[in-house]
């Protein structure tokens, strides 16, 4: 059972089939999440589009500012320590519903109804490979998408202007490294250093980009010795663990998509830096994670999925995690 699981019953919500939570980016002491079930149509899917355009999804509200969440996600693939964390549960059934949970929700004693619960955890969780896929959730701002159609009639999609250069594993975690070709539109180019975000001169006119996913070894205990694991079971893999970012294409750093993804975890170098400046021009800091660059890769993760489970592989196989005669 996943701690999503034992959240939905502690809830008391495990008659629900659907119920779909996500993480509200903010810089509040403890982590808010907002969960999501419709009591009139509790066998009904909560679909993204539905819960996006739905009137009765209430936004939460700190300092006057509206908070953005994460992409939504099942709440059984929830993988995070409920231990000091705040959650905001929410009966979306309409008129049939409790009208007074359709209220403005504020980071108030006599405003905010969920339930605490105390103690102190590292967030370490809730971004995986699937989330950030979701077209629906829509974590390409506008302003990057105009840049970002430019470069494709430049320069094409990530499948050509892309490369898998390397797959690194560091304990439990492995990184896929991504050489990018810069956009050919007559600029200087520049980097960022990771470690202290400095922007110094690019000569190589490349870009890399990391996807770092967490305790990756950890699920091979899920398999029985015996047991072979194909290449399906690797890919499954990719897809649940948690995943971590980094671009260093100053516009990434700068602009505040690093900053976005910081809040929820899910960056490899994080930063404290919220992006004042140009928050506002990308639509609200923290509503959007991806440079033109990392949406592209992600656009395309379809066909680097299959070259990010074959060196998967061929790295576990190297530190004797994965025997030849238990791959398939």
């Amino acid at each position: 059972m996943t701690n999503g699981e034992k959240l939905k019953i502690d809830l008391g919500l495990s008659n629900f089939q659907y119920v779909k939570i996500r993480r509200l980016i903010s810089k509040t002491a403890a982590p808010i999440y907002q969960i999501f079930y419709n009591s009139r149509f509790p066998n009904r899917p909560l679909t993204v589009n539905f819960l996006n355009s739905n009137e009765f999804i209430p936004f939460v509200v700190k300092d006057d500012e509206k908070l953005y969440g994460t992409p939504f996600i099942d709440i059984e693939r929830w993988l995070g320590e409920p231990k000091g964390k705040v959650f905001i549960a929410t009966d979306i059934a309409g008129t049939y519903g409790r009208k007074n949970n359709y209220d403005f929700i504020y980071e108030s004693k006599d405003k905010v109804q969920f339930r605490y619960f105390l103690g102190k955890s590292a967030l370490n969780e809730f971004v995986t490979l699937p989330a950030l896929r979701d077209k629906q959730a829509n974590l390409t701002s506008d302003l990057t998408k105009q840049y970002k159609n430019i470069r494709k009639d430049l320069i094409g999609t990530a499948n050509k202007n892309t490369k898998l250069t390397d797959t690194v594993l560091e304990e439990d975690n492995v990184t896929f490294k991504f050489t990018v070709e810069s956009t050919p539109d007559g600029s200087t180019k520049k980097k960022v250093n990771p470690l202290t975000f400095e922007i110094s001169d690019n000569p190589s006119e490349k870009y890399s980009i990391w996807l770092k996913f967490l305790n990756v070894t950890d699920w091979l205990g899920a398999f029985d010795e015996k047991e072979t694991i194909t290449q399906k079971d690797i890919k499954d893999m990719i897809d649940i663990c948690n995943i971590q970012i980094w671009d260093n294409n100053p516009s990434f750093h700068w602009m505040g998509a690093n900053w976005g993804l910081s809040q929820i975890d899910a960056s490899i170098f994080p930063t404290s830096i919220e992006p004042k400046l140009w928050g506002p021009k990308h639509g609200g800091a923290g509503n959007y994670m991806f440079s033109k660059h990392l949406s592209q890769v992600i656009d395309q993760m379809g066909f680097f999925r299959n070259q990010m489970a074959s060196a998967l592989t061929s790295v576990l196989r190297k530190e004797g995690l994965l025997p030849k005669y238990r791959r398939k």
